[in-house]
């Protein structure tokens, strides 16, 4: 498998200016990512990590993608804020952060060519939910939520894709699409913060990465 590039290494397909057709190319990315979020209350992660993933290392880009989650999210749960009930999530979260080392664990040690398998195998699964919608899970039982809430942590700290496993479960309740949006939002900034320290303390969130959020958060 071809190495994947650093972020200050151009993509090699792009002419001219290759830095800057670089750091556009994952701006629009992020920008397409963080409209997908905005729209359906979900879906930042599945768009942004596969794509960026071709060019990237997902050492890099997971980091990345946690930090600019946090503010994207934090923004959303403002909009939100009146709809959100923690009571509802605090057992899903309370599982998702005990799960987030061995997550981020994960993506330290798996091959990049078997973590990018991994990571098309829970997009290519959560379609294939998604084509069947309209059967919505009955996971009324505590088991249910702390299994889903464990399975969301380990995908959160590796790839930050702990979208799946919290829709499924948030699909099972009886929510309205505002309440639906506001507490996803607010179970992805608290899993976000903590999935970002973790990769902090694992030495994954670098100085390459504070210069692109910068980058990003200037446009």
């Amino acid at each position: 498998m071809a190495e994947r590039f650093p972020f200050n290494y151009p993509i090699p397909f792009l002419s001219g200016n290759m830095w800057f057709m670089s750091i556009l190319v994952i701006n629009l990315v992020i920008f397409f990512a963080i409209f997908t979020q905005s729209v359906v209350g979900f879906g930042m992660t599945l768009v942004a990590m596969p794509l960026l993933g071709i060019f990237y290392d997902l050492k890099l880009i997971s980091p990345l993608i946690a930090v600019v989650g946090i503010l994207a999210k934090a923004l959303l749960l403002v909009k939100y804020h009146s709809a959100f009930e923690f009571k509802t999530m605090w057992r899903f979260t309370l599982a998702s952060l005990i799960f987030v080392p061995v997550g981020v664990y994960a993506l330290e040690t798996l091959d990049d060519e078997i973590a990018m398998s991994i990571l098309g195998g829970i997009v290519l699964v959560y379609a294939i939910y998604s084509l069947f919608s309209s059967i919505v899970l009955r996971l009324a039982h505590n088991f249910w939520v702390y299994l889903f809430g464990a399975i969301a942590g380990i995908l959160g700290g590796a790839f930050n894709a702990s979208g799946p496993p919290v829709v499924v479960y948030a699909s099972s309740r009886p929510w309205g699409p505002i309440e639906f949006k506001s507490n996803l939002q607010g179970y992805a900034l608290v899993n976000g913060l903590f999935i970002s320290l973790n990769h902090y303390f694992s030495g994954n969130l670098t100085g390459k990465c504070g210069r692109h959020f910068y980058i990003r958060s200037q446009r």
